[in-house]
């Protein structure tokens, strides 16, 4: 992989800044406008969650931030071209009371208790700055 120019890397971390705002304010709208339409393939293989459409990655945001509060999540580096990052990060999150999002591992722990993840998102990206195809790959920590 080629490293970025600076103002390439500039660009990356103010798009990945973006989305991670999205996730931290649990605004999915937000962060779907900066998904593809049509062709999604979405896989969050620490959850199993595979080859998500654009609409069923939506329920699984929709599902994942109705079942925590208290998500912090803070990139620890991101870096690629514009067509096609790596972004480490970390999440951290509060289990909600009687908060369920479907997949075991996020459903781990007791409600009220702090958990922290750690991952790395693979990402491919259009010419309109929108991701064409992720691969997130996570574990707790």
């Amino acid at each position: 992989m080629s490293r970025a120019s600076n103002s390439d890397q500039e660009h990356i971390a103010a798009r990945t800044a973006k989305l991670a705002d999205a996730y931290n304010k649990k605004d999915v709208e937000t962060a779907l406008t900066m998904f593809v339409d049509t062709g999604l393939g979405y896989s969050d293989y620490g959850v199993n969650a595979l080859s998500m459409t654009k609409s069923a990655f939506a329920t699984f945001l929709h599902y994942i931030f109705d079942s925590l509060e208290h998500l912090s999540l803070k990139t620890i580096g991101v870096n690629g071209t514009k067509d096609f990052t790596a972004w480490q990060w970390e999440w951290e999150f509060v289990k909600k009371a009687g908060g369920k999002s479907g997949f075991e591992d996020l459903d781990k722990g007791a409600e009220g208790q702090m958990l922290r993840m750690r991952g790395c998102s693979i990402t491919w990206w259009n010419e309109e700055d929108k991701v064409v195809k992720n691969c997130d790959y996570t574990c707790f920590v």
